[in-house]
């Protein structure tokens, strides 16, 4: 299981309990045609590829719990769950818990 996220500076290390996504890119274009201005794009998508996991939360009882999802699934988050960074141009990662993510995509 990956910690590490390394992005061309920096290294990134997630918290047990924590995943970091790289969300799918905002769509460039409406169904009907219509081309979005780059700062207006729709970001409704909250869908994005798993690249880093933290290691399994602890309750406060003691126990452990693992996610049910691991690096490199793609998986549906809620939409402003976690911390969003501009990581280049036009790339961004988002950090969400691992209870954010809302669905498996297979």
């Amino acid at each position: 299981m990956a910690t590490d996220y390394v992005t061309g500076w920096e290294t990134w290390k997630v918290k047990a309990g924590c995943c970091l996504i790289i969300p799918d890119k905002p769509k460039e274009q409406s169904s009907g045609g219509i081309l979005y201005p780059e700062n207006s794009k729709p970001m409704d998508n909250a869908a994005g590829e798993v690249m880093v996991m933290g290691g399994p939360r602890v309750l406060s009882n003691g126990k452990t719990v693992e996610p049910e999802f691991g690096v490199g699934d793609r998986v549906i988050f809620k939409r402003w769950a976690g911390e969003h960074w501009k990581i280049g141009e036009g790339d961004y990662i988002c950090l969400v818990k691992c209870d954010a993510v809302e669905a498996i995509v297979t």
